[in-house]
């Protein structure tokens, strides 16, 4: 057998199996999505405010709390390339300390929602309603476990505000907290949509239905049943060569 008739076999047979791979990829996002809908439609109140600094982010998520304590408007966090309606903005994020005095050391981020990005990434967005959120107030909302997602290098944390992020890096975040002596919570309080507190509010449970995701995979499954079809047609016309 000639030596690119073996490469040809070798490159179909790995394109075969990312396709399957990706199939099965597919398959399991739907059933981790379809799982954060069984969760998000069996909401529970979190009992004890302690447990936002004893528990994981997988045991925090999904469910509701309230807190009373001040928000730290001098640190301004704008996660980045947020649309809504088709419009690029950012949401908008500040660390809020428990007024209890035994919590006085720790912190949570809480996600007030979407702002503009007014078409200019040469100006900060209208923040100027962050001036009534000043001081004591009550907060309420559901715990959301940060997904950072795709990033295309390392984001370096500047001291310079406000400051804008391209996923939540938690680790980075809670190693930037405890720097300044603050214990951060590994999760993300999202205000409650009907609340006064916040700029717009929706927060879907997730991005994309566990329908779509196994349509993608039968697609995968699909491309991979015709590639393998039409790889042993063509290996058996003679490969990359025509019969003498």
């Amino acid at each position: 057998m000639h030596w690119r008739r073996i490469s040809f076999l070798v490159l179909n047979l790995a394109l075969i199996g990312l396709m399957i791979k990706a199939g099965f990829w597919q398959l399991d996002r739907a059933t981790q999505k379809q799982a954060i809908l069984d969760r998000g439609s069996q909401t529970q109140a979190l009992a004890d405010t302690d447990a936002l600094w004893q528990q994981s982010a997988e045991e925090l998520s999904l469910k509701t709390v309230q807190l009373i304590g001040e928000f730290d408007v001098s640190k301004i966090w704008l996660l980045d390339n947020k649309v809504h309606q088709g419009e690029v903005g950012y949401e908008v994020l500040l660390a809020l300390t428990p007024s209890d005095s035994e919590q006085r050391d720790k912190r949570i981020l809480v996600n007030l929602g979407w702002v503009s990005g007014l078409g200019d990434r040469q100006r900060w967005p209208d923040l100027s309603r962050l001036e009534a959120w000043q001081g004591t107030v009550a907060v309420a909302g559901l715990l959301h476990q940060p997904n950072l997602g795709f990033q295309l290098g390392d984001e370096p944390l500047s001291d310079t505000w406000p400051q804008r992020l391209q996923g939540l890096d938690m680790d980075k975040l809670t190693a930037f907290y405890q720097r300044q002596g603050w214990s951060l919570s590994p999760v993300v309080l999202r205000v409650d949509p009907d609340g006064d507190i916040g700029f717009v509010k929706e927060w879907p449970l997730i991005t994309m239905m566990p329908a779509k995701h196994i349509g993608y995979a039968w697609q995968w499954f699909l491309m991979a049943l015709v590639s393998t079809g039409l790889f042993i047609w063509f290996y058996r016309r003679g490969g990359l060569y025509a019969k003498k």
